[in-house]
């Protein structure tokens, strides 16, 4: 108060001496009210930076999020559609609702010709679509369906045996919505099959008119598997009759295990034995 009281001319009069100060102390005011606003508007744009800057980082953070997802979303999909093994999806009715791409390339189908239009029931052999209605029933009863064989007709008419099983997706009251199959390709183990046994009948063949005893027995209990027509007329049993059992069932106890121990002999020798 000093300081203004010395800026003020002491011939001038009260009135204007009061102005005058009245004039310095608004002043310095509204300097003290500039600094505060100034302050106040660089605190505001700091926040403003730091919320700025949170927005990039979770913007930033929710794209990597979001990137991720679509990265384990598109390996589940090519997961899906380039298994090893088929896989579909059938509605109550039994039509297919989805198929992976490893699926449609056997069958030889595009997608848009299968999903929503094509039922199960309607590419099958006729010998299978008997078994599929009762096996289908089965599943919608009790949710699960394992090792069925099956064949499928592909576009071109070809055949294409499969093996699958099945679990079945309920609604909260235990009702069917859907299935879940999964499919493995067995045609060529179906033609394997096939091969063994036209090569076991060659065989079969072959043994039944030579005119000597042959007989193949298991190598751990020695029990008969095998016994030609020979060597049933000589043993005088039945074939039905040898199958199963050994030496003990059919000689007295010295021979039977005389022939025991040789074939024993034969066994760990890994050589042909010629018994007299």
């Amino acid at each position: 108060m000093a300081r203004f009281r010395d800026t003020v001319p002491r011939n001038v009069g009260v009135p204007l001496a009061l102005l005058i100060l009245g004039a310095i102390a608004v002043g310095s005011y509204v300097g003290v009210n500039r600094l505060l606003i100034l302050t106040g508007n660089l605190i505001a744009c700091a926040f403003l930076f730091l919320a700025f800057r949170a927005m990039r980082a979770e913007v930033a953070e929710r794209k990597e999020t979001e990137l991720h997802l679509r990265r384990t979303a598109d390996e589940i999909e090519d997961l899906y559609n380039h298994a090893p093994c088929g896989y579909h999806s059938l509605d109550r009715d039994g039509v297919i609702v989805q198929i992976n791409d490893t699926e449609l390339g056997w069958l030889g189908y595009e997608r848009d010709e299968v999903v929503g239009k094509i039922k199960l029931a309607d590419i099958l052999t006729a010998g299978s679509q008997e078994g599929f209605k009762h096996n289908f029933a089965v599943l919608k009863a009790r949710g699960r369906l394992e090792d069925v064989e099956l064949e499928l007709v592909r576009k071109d008419g070809s055949v294409l045996a499969v093996w699958l099983s099945a679990t079945a997706v309920l609604d909260r009251d235990g009702n069917y919505l859907r299935s879940r199959f999964t499919l493995f390709d067995i045609t060529q183990r179906r033609g394997a099959e096939r091969n063994l046994r036209q090569a076991n009948a060659f065989l079969d063949t072959i043994l039944e008119h030579i005119p000597d005893m042959i007989f193949v027995k298991e190598a751990d209990d020695l029990r008969f598997v095998r016994f030609n027509r020979a060597g049933v007329d000589l043993i005088g049993h039945a074939k039905e009759e040898l199958i199963g059992k050994n030496d003990y069932d059919f000689f007295p106890a010295e021979e039977a295990a005389f022939f025991t121990a040789k074939d024993r002999e034969v066994l760990a020798g890994g050589q042909l034995l010629d018994i007299p």
